[in-house]
């Protein structure tokens, strides 16, 4: 019996970039394509813009016979699954979208939820040339450290017990450098108190600085809860008022600089380890 035609509708649409989108954090692909070297064109050309043939040879394929003939291989590749991925002759373009380049553009936790990974992780492309290497290294590093400061800023305007686990996301993100003891001191103003994320940030900034985290400040406080240093008279007092039911207002004023935010924050993150519920609001502006 032979078979009916097939419908208009199973037909094979064409593939071109209006369809498709090139995926790099993570992992690396572009629709059902997944040749490497053919795919790490379009990156390179929607990360730098257009760029001529021989540069995109001479990263790719350094040690070839003739490079710009294995240039000419990959094309034809990538231009047989998608025609107008790449254009162009002495300089090649895309119009491609790339989730590494619209990265960049968002900000907040649209940024977070779209870092999906690392920049081309775990690559492993024999026969690149070093610059081809340090030039996926400082993107990867360039989009974590992009992501990473936006979920720092995230967690110094959220409740303290989001800001804690919006701190472990930046200080656990995948492709990011190690982290400068700046960031580091403002990731331990955010953790949680006897936390293993504080535990860590201790020890990170000892190695780093040689020295503790608490040295040159005389501690008052010695609970497992510390986390105001040179500050807990007026922690203490503030705990004292809040810790008992009832309600009440406490107005916390001096000059500009002084430390009120960060005393009233150390306040909540101690609320929030005894388990009771606060919020952060902040009226500036």
């Amino acid at each position: 019996m032979s078979k009916p035609p097939a419908s208009p509708s199973s037909k094979v649409r064409p593939v071109t970039a209006s369809t498709l989108r090139l995926h790099t954090l993570g992992g690396l692909s572009l629709g059902e394509f997944r040749k490497v070297k053919s795919l790490l064109l379009p990156v390179i050309v929607a990360l730098d813009g257009p760029t001529t043939r021989r540069h995109l040879a001479a990263l790719l394929w350094p040690r070839a016979a003739k490079p710009e003939a294995s240039l000419r291989v990959a094309l034809h590749a990538l231009r047989e699954y998608c025609p107008d991925a790449l254009w162009g002759e002495e300089r090649l373009s895309t119009g491609l979208p790339c989730d590494a380049a619209e990265l960049l553009t968002l900000r907040g936790a649209a940024a977070e939820r779209a870092y999906t990974g690392a920049f081309l992780p775990d690559l492993n492309v024999p026969d690149v040339s070093a610059e081809f290497e340090e030039w996926a290294e400082g993107w990867r590093q360039r989009l974590a450290r992009h992501v990473q400061s936006e979920t720092l800023l995230l967690a110094e305007r959220s409740d303290p017990a989001q800001a804690a686990r919006w701190a472990a996301r930046a200080y656990d993100l995948p492709g990011a450098p190690p982290a400068e003891p700046d960031t580091l001191r403002r990731l331990l103003a955010l953790s949680a108190p006897a936390s293993a994320l504080e535990a860590a940030l201790r020890t990170e900034l000892r190695d780093l600085t040689g020295r503790r985290a608490t040295d040159g400040v005389r501690p008052v406080r010695r609970t497992p809860h510390t986390r105001m240093l040179g500050r807990e008279a007026e922690l203490d007092t503030l705990l004292a008022w809040a810790t008992p039911a009832g309600g009440g207002t406490a107005v916390v004023t001096g000059p500009g600089g002084i430390g009120k935010s960060t005393l009233a924050r150390a306040l909540l993150r101690e609320l929030t380890v005894l388990g009771r519920p606060v919020f952060l609001v902040d009226a500036e502006g």
